[in-house]
């Protein structure tokens, strides 16, 4: 498609329709905001202490399998 064709297609696309090179700042912006009030609120939480906050949870540990042992 020619840019010509393509420039007149987008006029007819409303904005939040047209794909970018670069995401929307507004959600990237309100994402940001809510990740760093999240760690804030994380290391108001658990100060002082000696483990950094953390972002990510680790996964659940998998119990213990049964075993039988020698006697």
């Amino acid at each position: 498609m020619s840019s010509r064709a393509l420039h007149r297609q987008r006029r007819k696309l409303p904005q939040e329709c047209i794909m970018t090179d670069e995401p929307a700042k507004t959600s990237k912006t309100k994402q940001d905001k809510d990740l760093e009030q999240q760690l804030d609120e994380g290391l108001e939480e658990s100060f002082p202490g000696s483990d950094p906050v953390s972002v990510t949870q680790p996964a659940p540990s998998k119990p213990d399998s049964e075993r039988k042992r020698k006697s």
